[in-house]
């Protein structure tokens, strides 16, 4: 369930298809989100999911798997 919210709220950021999204996705890399997109994705799951986070853990998250295992890691 936390990777469908994640796929779906970068869809909706990058306007593509969620299909298109893997774990494997870089964040920056093949996506090309800057550090400011992930803060948005980010709160955006913690708003959905009810969880607390850190701006300095963003810096960890590289991938969407990364940014999937975070979240769930704080549920």
């Amino acid at each position: 369930m936390v990777y469908e919210v994640v796929a779906q709220l970068l869809s909706d950021s990058l306007v593509c298809d969620p299909e298109q999204i893997t774990a494997s996705s870089g964040l920056q890399t093949d996506l090309g989100l800057g550090e400011d997109d992930v803060v948005e994705i980010l709160q955006a799951a913690a708003d959905e999911f009810s969880f607390s986070w850190s701006t300095r853990d963003v810096e960890e998250i590289a991938t969407v798997g990364d940014l999937v295992s975070y979240i769930e890691g704080r549920l």
